[in-house]
């Protein structure tokens, strides 16, 4: 459901600028937050600490995760429309 959910927001970035997809940044976000992140820096932390499982799981072939500044520019750049 949650899955469903995130891949419905449009992701305003340029085609050219999307190394990492919407839904994964804004999924491990999430994780990040409820396991206590409180920056950009800690959910950067978060997610370059479980890459590997996160691979594993879903499947991704990250070799590093997005720095702290792409997913503040990532999530700063939602438009989430709330009706």
């Amino acid at each position: 459901m949650l899955l469903d959910y995130l891949s419905q927001i449009p992701d305003a970035r340029r085609k050219q600028g999307q190394r990492y997809k919407l839904l994964e940044i804004l999924l491990f976000s999430i994780f990040a937050v409820l396991c206590g992140a409180t920056s950009y820096r800690k959910i950067q932390r978060f997610i370059m600490a479980h890459r590997k499982i996160f691979n594993e799981v879903f499947g991704l072939k990250w070799r590093c995760c997005p720095s702290y500044s792409s997913i503040r520019y990532i999530l700063q750049g939602l438009q989430l429309q709330f009706n």
